[in-house]
């Protein structure tokens, strides 16, 4: 899977950039107000690290995690690749 590589960060609109340059997502108002989008925006800044994250616990098991576990965190990661 590729994704858009680099430091992702939340912009002044809560648009997320990658090192400041390309648009990665543009966060909208959420229902609970300003508060809400700018979490909803930090989340996705965090997108890239919690998939390498996960990627490196499902296929290297480093942690040794139980198996229901490692099962959860390797269901997270097939929906982030979108299988």
């Amino acid at each position: 899977m590729t994704y858009t590589k680099g430091k992702w960060q939340v912009g002044e609109e809560n648009d997320v950039f990658s090192d400041g340059c390309a648009c990665i997502a543009r966060v909208c108002g959420a229902p609970e107000g300003i508060k809400e989008s700018i979490a909803n925006a930090h989340l996705i800044t965090a997108a890239p690290v919690l998939y390498e994250t996960l990627k490196a616990i499902c296929y290297k098991n480093t942690l040794q995690l139980s198996p229901a576990d490692f099962t959860i965190m390797c269901l997270a990661l097939k929906a982030a690749e979108g299988k």
